[in-house]
């Protein structure tokens, strides 16, 4: 209580005790009591305000008034007020008991200045005060990692990583909303981040000393529908549900939007999957066991073993409910009794054997089998086998055959498949009519821009309610439409990102770097070759990708089976192309080839098993692998060619070598870092002098006892680190320090992150990868590990 009010409460209170006298007497009603008016509030006080924006009107915090009984007067000078959330005025008012006021000023239009405003409550002051801040420069904020909007992750994890700065001091980042983790003051910063849908956006906000605060433009991710691999022949359609179902990890798929719905939290992974639409169950091949799964949440029901080390198709006939498969015999089992049986093998039933990699279709309660470019009919009960078709000698000149599916309501057989009519990259859509014995081309893959689509190693099922044929790609993980009757194609899954012919092919791919073009350069497969016959340039900021150099885009020999790839300072393009034994030079602009390096261009060696090229960056000297065994030196626009080291021809000194597999050069240093193998199959990684060819070992697998196969090498950018990657899918990459000689492991972001990359690209401090199944260019944050889609 102030002291005004306390003195005031005690002269009152002598004045009523001296004129109620002593004792009883006296007229008045003595339970009669005057409630004594109290205007004088209780003190308060104002939270300045600090760090406030310059010529900008701030606000108090509310108070609410306490300790009177009556109203009071309020007035303000420098400023106004507002009484219960109502206008602001600066005309004097009253107030009564409770109300809420808050004040507001004006801040300065000067930095560190201070302006104030008074507010007087029935006698009783305070100010409020405004000093606006030091600084009003923004401060500056930009991602590192992702640099690209709308690309996808495979992964959930993301590590969203960035760099700030400002005059004065940055004093926090957030990403949506959550403070980012830093060591030196924001300087550098990163959040881990979750991505599980398409289109998640996150905003950043940098926010300074001086409470000055800058947002950037929200950035997009997207979850990757399905998974990072695709199951050969794992498809199978419910027709009657809408879905399909996909593997090897169980997805589903909504045939009418084709969102992809990965099943959680499961472990198993499926080879092949088949449903009985008549008893609405789902069936699948895991390892060695048959499994019923659960079509809501991909749970197993009950599992059989099935004593099949591999499975090449699996089938079920909707009449009876018994599956069949094959694997080098034709295998039965009846869900409802629980038998297995071995319905024709090579001990059971007579007539033409049955190749390991057979395939089993069931039409109309006949069980057949593909075994090479044979159609067989399976007797079920005798195991017999007759010979109806081999598809070879039909008209369509069959030549293998990669998927195989039934049309239930009508006696056709779909093939997937490659013939001799058609270039050898090619899978087409045949039909086989049981009644006719005939086949039928359904769909020319050359009729839609050639290789726009991929059916390469793809499975195929046939919605027979609306006669239409699914193909999903095993290389790129596309799912493609097929209308049976207009023979009209479409891709149904997500383009992810990018425009442009997919990324075909299983085959190991490269990709490099054209800093003359700014663009990405890979191979993989045409109608040409399946192990890479065609040439991609792809944009790095949009993903759109398109055909430099093959079927249609250029002229000269064709390519065969191209195994890397180097570009020039000056954008000119070398391939090494181990199918015809040559090296050759592609035109950047035209997509026009022509050999520069063969037996039959430039002199003195035969070249034989050509896959591995560096051209120096003026386009002067390649160095090349030749028969897996040596280095050649050659003149690029000669092509006259020099043996510069081969343990086996005895030229330069040093450790032999039993192979070579890859190289990267550093012009600069006049050094050759090859990976190949000692005697006894040991990979080691050599350094070759560029002048004299002499040998020596850096480091050999004997001593990365944590390390798995290398298959390639890549030079980063600044000379000083060689990239290792793993042949096979791995959870990382590793980096060996030129410098030091160290080797460390790069793990991908991510729990469940098992990728398979065959080459890296690196453009500044942006590294970029091929991999493989699906197909896809991806960059890789080589400090936190992240990996995005850039096209897919």
């Amino acid at each position: 209580m102030k002291l005004g009010k306390l003195l005031s409460f005690i002269i009152i209170s002598s004045f009523l005790t001296a004129c109620g006298g002593g004792g009883g007497g006296g007229g008045g009603d003595s339970d009669t009591k005057t409630e004594v008016s109290d205007t004088t509030p209780d003190a308060f006080s104002f939270v300045d305000v600090v760090n406030a924006k310059t010529n900008t009107l701030v606000v108090s915090e509310a108070i609410v008034v306490e300790g009177i009984n009556s109203e009071t007067s309020i007035e303000i000078e420098g400023g106004e007020y507002s009484i219960n959330n109502g206008g602001f005025t600066d005309a004097a008012g009253k107030i009564s008991n409770e109300d809420e006021f808050r004040v507001r000023i004006l801040s300065s239009p000067d930095l560190s200045a201070e302006t104030s405003a008074e507010l007087t409550i029935g006698g009783i002051s305070d100010s409020f005060e405004v000093t606006t801040r030091a600084d009003e420069v923004a401060p500056n904020a930009e991602i590192e990692f992702p640099k690209l909007q709308d690309t996808w992750v495979y992964e959930p994890l993301l590590i969203i990583r960035g760099t700030a700065t400002d005059n004065r001091g940055v004093e926090a980042v957030y990403v949506n909303g959550v403070l980012a983790e830093t060591s030196d003051d924001f300087q550098n910063w990163q959040l881990p981040v979750s991505v599980t849908e398409k289109n998640t956006e996150f905003s950043v906000t940098v926010v300074d000393i001086d409470g000055n605060e800058a947002e950037l433009n929200p950035l997009v991710v997207n979850a990757h529908q399905g998974n990072t691999q695709r199951a050969f022949r794992a498809l199978s359609i419910d027709v009657n549900g809408g879905n399909l179902f996909a593997g090897p990890e169980l997805t589903k798929i909504d045939s009418t939007e084709f969102e992809f719905e990965l099943y959680p939290n499961l472990e198993l992974t499926v080879s092949h999957l088949v449903f009985d639409p008549e008893r609405n169950k789902l069936y699948g091949m895991a390892g060695d066991n048959l499994v019923e799964l659960s079509h809501q949440t991909g749970e197993v029901l009950q599992q059989f073993d099935a004593g099949s080390s591999y499975t090449y198709a699996l089938d079920i006939d909707p009449i009876s409910g018994k599956l069949y498969w094959a694997d080098g015999r034709i295998q039965s089992f009846d869900p409802s009794t629980g038998i297995f049986e071995t319905v024709s093998s090579f001990d059971k039933g007579a007539g033409p054997e049955l190749n390991p990699d057979a395939l089993v279709v069931v039409n109309d309660q006949l069980v057949y089998a593909i075994s090479g470019s044979d159609l067989i009919q399976v007797n079920k009960d005798t195991g017999d086998r007759t010979l109806l078709s081999n598809l070879y000698e039909s008209d369509e000149k069959i030549t293998e055959i990669i998927s195989i599916d039934s049309h239930s309501k009508e006696s056709k057989l779909y093939l997937l498949a490659k013939s001799e009519l058609s270039p050898k990259g090619a899978e087409n859509l045949y039909s086989f009519d049981l009644a006719k014995q005939k086949v039928e081309k359904v769909f020319d893959q050359m009729t839609e821009e050639e290789v726009f689509a991929d059916f390469l190693t793809a499975g195929l099922q046939i919605d027979h309610e609306n006669d239409l044929a699914y193909i999903l790609s095993y290389s790129s993980g596309h799912l493609y439409r097929i209308n049976l009757k207009e023979k009209s194609l479409n891709q149904v899954s997500s383009a992810y990102r990018g425009q442009g012919p997919v990324i075909v092919g299983n085959a190991e791919k490269t990709i490099r770097y054209d800093t003359f073009l700014n663009r990405l350069i890979v191979h993989d497969s045409s109608v040409w070759s399946d192990f890479g016959g065609k040439l991609l340039s792809i944009n790095i900021d949009s993903g759109d990708r398109e055909i430099l150099s093959g079927p249609n885009t250029g002229v000269g020999p064709e390519f065969s089976d191209l195994r890397d790839i180097t570009v020039t300072d000056g954008g000119r393009i070398f391939v090494a192309d181990y199918g015809d034994d040559s090296f050759k030079e592609v035109d950047a602009t035209t997509g026009d080839r022509k050999v520069f390096i063969s037996s039959e261009v430039g002199c003195c060696n035969v070249i034989e098993l050509s896959n591995a090229i560096d051209v120096d960056p003026a386009g002067v000297t390649a160095v090349v692998i030749n028969d897996m065994d040596y280095l050649l030196k050659v003149d690029v626009n000669t092509g006259a060619k020099s043996i510069l080291s081969s343990s086996l021809l005895g030229v330069g000194s040093g450790p032999d070598w039993n192979g070579l597999r890859d190289i990267e050069t550093n012009f600069d240093t006049g050094v050759v870092y090859a990976l190949g193998h000692q005697t006894g199959a040991i990979t080691t990684l050599y350094e070759i002098d560029l002048n004299t060819g002499n040998r020596k070992i850096l480091a050999s697998e004997d001593q990365w006892s944590d390390v798995p196969g290398i298959q390639h090498i890549f030079l980063s950018e600044d000379k000083e680190r060689l990239l290792f990657i793993p042949r096979d899918r791995y959870t990382g990459y590793f980096e060996y320090n030129l410098k030091t000689s160290q080797l460390v492991k790069k793990p991908y972001a991510g729990t469940n992150v098992s990728i398979l990359i065959s080459g890296f690209a690196e453009y500044g401090d942006r590294l970029f990868g091929i991999t493989n199944v699906p197909n896809s260019v991806v960059e890789i944050d080589q400090k936190t590990g992240s990996m995005m889609i850039i096209s897919q």
